[in-house]
């Protein structure tokens, strides 16, 4: 099937790759290619922000993110949001959403690059599925934790369905000599779990932390919870050579 951005797609289309795992090509880049050279251009601008490009996320959306770290910044935002729990959606719903995901992405509407799109190409057409979590969900966004959990397999980590077992991402790329969308930098993040501040000691504000501080607390990182009791979120920062990186926000707590 040719897939091009401004056919509209019938449920008998995203049945056949869904399904009957019919193979896809993608027609163009034109979109896609314009649409990437206009962000790269007005991120030229060392004073221009643009949220979620250069800057923090929810209430750290006025913190600029330097120019050395918006990579890892991405890293962060994709597995800070695979928080889905429970059984795997199946095959066939996978497959949908990650096809109808290459659609929208198509498009040329989000800034992303063209080997994005190639890499879900080439995972709907070797029948590599993304394990993703039927439950869980990141503040009102229902399809954040499930696309995070796709985003996941892009970069090289998460689990994947490949050949009737369920195998680790980066085995199968290399089996098939696929490259990831960007090559991850090694993270790990140094000291010992003792630097935790609250600008609001709320005794319910700490509790609803537990989870995730149990869980910093099991991969040795040093957290800060930084909640400002005028905001409708709490903001999560992990440490890591000395700068603060936000890895996850949550909704308001009352």
């Amino acid at each position: 099937m040719k897939i091009h951005a401004q056919k509209n797609y019938t449920i008998e289309d995203i049945a056949k790759v869904a399904f009957s795992g019919e193979k896809i090509s993608i027609q163009n880049y034109h979109e896609v290619t314009a649409c990437r050279k206009y962000l790269n251009s007005v991120l030229q601008d060392p004073k221009a922000i643009h949220y979620g490009i250069n800057t923090g996320f929810g209430a750290l959306s006025q913190k600029v993110i330097a120019a050395k770290d918006l990579k890892q910044l991405q890293m962060n935002l994709v597995r800070s949001h695979c928080t889905g729990v429970g059984e795997p959606l199946s095959i066939p719903v996978t497959r949908a959403a990650l096809f109808l995901r290459l659609i929208c992405l198509l498009r040329g509407h989000s800034g992303v690059r063209k080997e994005v799109i190639e890499l879900m190409v080439n995972f709907l057409n070797h029948g590599i599925t993304p394990y993703v979590p039927a439950r869980g969900s990141v503040g009102a966004s229902g399809d954040l934790a499930p696309l995070a959990h796709i985003a996941l397999t892009l970069i090289g980590e998460g689990k994947v369905f490949f050949k009737n077992s369920l195998v680790d991402t980066s085995s199968v790329l290399k089996k098939l000599g696929l490259k990831v969308v960007q090559e991850p930098k090694t993270s790990n993040p140094s000291g010992k779990f003792e630097n935790v501040m609250f600008n609001n000691p709320n005794p319910e504000v700490i509790q609803s932390f537990e989870t995730s501080l149990n869980y910093a607390k099991k991969i040795n990182a040093d957290i800060i919870l930084n909640t400002d009791p005028d905001a409708d979120r709490i903001g999560i920062m992990v440490k890591h050579n000395n700068e603060y990186l936000p890895i996850n926000f949550y909704r308001d707590w009352e």
